[in-house]
Order: C-alpha cells, then structure tokens, then sequence
C-alpha cells in the first residue's frame, strides 16, 4: 500500500493521556513510512515532544471554534501538504479542521473522541459528528454508547483502544527510588492515583477514602501525581481529613512508570467522563492491582475479580473497602496485577492501536474513491 499524506490535528497545551496517544500515533504512523504532521496550539508540550522526534509540526492556535485566522492557517497547511487523512482530537480542533478540511475538499476527515461527556458545543451533535465526518474513533465502546445515545449513527463509529508502550512500562522497574525521594518507608503500603487534578476526576473521594484507609492501616502512605495535584485546596482537604504527612502531593511528574513502579495500589475515582483511563492502562502493564470507579470504559479494561476491582463513582467508602482488601490480601493484589498485564498485551497496547488506526485510513480512503492505494 502506499504512502499517506496524514494531518493530525489538537487543541491544548496541557500534557494530557489524550496528547500522549497523539504522539504515540504520531511516532507508530511515521514509523509506517507515512507522511505526517502535526497542527495544535503554540506552546504545546505535545509540538515540542513531537519537534524533538522530527515530526513536522504547525503552530495554529485554535483558541476557539470560531477562529478565522485559524481556519485560514489550517486550510493552508491541508492544501499546501496534500493532506489525505485528518485525524481531530478535542472539540475545538474538530470544528475549525472540519469546516477546513470541506474547504480544501480533504477526502478524509476522521475524529477521535476520547471523554464520555456527551457531545456539546455550538453545533448539535448530529451535525458535528456527521456532516463531512468520514468516521468516528471512539476510544471504548462506553464512549461508543455514549455518541449513539447523543444522535449519532452507529455505523459512524469505530472503536480502538487507546495504547500503551509495553517496552516503557515494565514490571521490573524499581520503585524504591521514588519511595526514598519522598521518604516514604520501604515497608509502608502505597497507594497512588495518577491524574490530572480537576473536580469530575475525584481526587477529593480519593482524599476522603485514604481518610478511612489510614484509620485502619496507619503506616498506609498515599501518592497523588498529575498537573496540579498539588493545589492548595487538595491539601487543604487532606489537612481537613487529619492525613497530614499521610499524602503526598507531587504534581505533574513525566517519570509516570517509576512512580507507578512504587506503589502497591492505583486508584482511578473519575466521578464521570472518563473514556479509558490511561493510568489504569499503565498501572496493569506495570502489574499493579487496580481499584477503579465504574464509569464509561473502566470497566472494559478492570475486569472485576480478574484484572482489578470496580467500585460505583463518588463511593468512598467502596472505594476505601476495596483498597483495605488488597493490601490485606498481598497475593490476591499480585494475581490481579499480573493478569492484568496479560490483558494489557492482548488489547491495549500502541502497536495494535497504530495499526487499527491505519487500516482505518486505509478503508476510509478507499471508500473515498481517492485513486490507487496500491504503491
């Protein structure tokens, strides 16, 4: 098959799980051979990374969905470049390359939705998501449930996992770096959650069971990493909750499988929203065992009793009770964690996520009637 002239698109700065799949897709298609590039913001975490592989990248701001000047710059670069395949992740990238990609007649313009939220914005779903849209990516069949509920047709969406780098996240990575840098005992249980702090992500339910955790287990050490995990207001609570040097709060950190490496536990308590949590991803390829809330695609990746342990959303007190198990039950915890790793190489690693998303293109082209394929 031939080459493919292939423009991903996304908005943000932030160093997001959605912006890591970006780059892992990046990598896997130029890899492929294929023609990449990439459109986001100014100041992007992703653009940088991606400069330093030698991946084209075109700075666009797309500050919001009515942008002009943004809309001119893409089309630009659509026509400039040839561009065969669009590839949108987040909503206002989605609006300014759609209308861009009808201007330049781009025979392909696909979207991935990564969030469970229903689809919203100045155009109804049933615009947004089908007019010009050759495809829909949704990354769990949760967000797939989700986009048919909203209006859109079901034959329009296509699920691939989002990915992990197997090669990265490795069992045997020592964890006791970590737990001497922050002086966690070796022997202390610890229990990690990995996310970006915002509300729907629950890191206040986290705070509030590790309260309940701590009461039962008092040498228990809790570790919450992510953009903002350090915020006032979350230490305020856990001071509030009497966890005092119980929690650490260590913000954004880009060394994700050493920290995992240390823990005992991870923790996802998404209150809603969540497509398929890269954490959790990570933390079973790293054999940890996983409490997870039961929320959109948790439940596709945490098999409960086999891979993990689901607790309902905005449940402390589940959610406390299924932690206390598994450190009480060290070879349960272990079990879950290497079946879990099992499961990550089956389903969800990068490879196969490159490769679904490129046989994708590959059909949708050929749908489009865009001449040979053949090289």
């Amino acid at each position: 098959m031939r080459k493919l002239n292939i423009l991903q698109v996304i908005t943000g700065t932030d160093w997001s799980g959605g912006q890591q799949q970006v780059l892992l897709l990046l990598r896997g298609l130029k890899r492929r051979g294929h023609h990449i590039l990439l459109a986001c913001p100014p100041h992007s975490l992703l653009g940088e990374k991606a400069e330093k592989e030698n991946i084209p990248v075109s700075y666009i701001p797309m500050r919001k969905e009515v942008d002009v000047y943004s809309l001119i710059q893409l089309a630009r670069l659509m026509k400039r470049e040839r561009i065969e395949v669009v590839n949108v992740h987040r909503p206002t990238a989605h609006t300014l390359a759609q209308v861009a990609a009808f201007l330049t007649k781009t025979p392909v313009f696909i979207v991935t939705r990564r969030v469970s939220f229903p689809p919203s914005g100045i155009i109804s779903a049933k615009v947004k998501y089908q007019l010009g849209v050759s495809q829909i990516v949704a990354v769990s069949q949760g967000i797939r449930e989700v986009l048919i509920r909203s209006g859109v047709q079901a034959d329009k969406i296509t699920t691939i996992y989002s990915g992990v780098e197997l090669d990265l996240f490795k069992p045997d990575i020592p964890g006791t770096p970590i737990r001497q840098a922050y002086k966690i005992p070796l022997e202390a249980p610890l229990v990690g959650k990995v996310a970006n702090y915002s509300y729907w992500k629950g890191h206040h339910i986290f705070l509030q069971a590790a309260q309940i955790v701590a009461s039962q287990i008092p040498d228990v050490r809790f570790l919450l990493v992510g953009s903002n995990t350090d915020h006032p207001k979350l230490k305020d609570l856990g001071k509030t909750l009497g966890l005092n040097d119980q929690v650490i709060y260590a913000g954004f950190r880009e060394d994700i499988p050493q920290i995992l490496a240390a823990l005992d536990i991870s923790v996802n308590t998404p209150l809603r929203g969540e497509g398929l949590s890269g954490a959790i991803r990570e933390s079973l390829a790293m054999e940890k065992s996983v409490v997870a809330t039961d929320v959109a695609g948790n439940s596709e990746i945490v098999l409960h009793g086999k891979t993990g342990y689901l607790v309902p959303p905005n449940d402390p007190e589940s959610l406390a009770r299924a932690i206390i198990h598994l450190l009480k039950h060290k070879e349960e915890a272990a079990r879950l964690g290497k079946a879990g790793r099992h499961w990550v190489e089956e389903n969800f690693t990068s490879e196969k996520m490159v490769e679904k998303t490129e046989a994708l293109y590959y059909e949708l082209l050929e749908k489009a009637g865009n001449g040979s394929l053949l090289e």
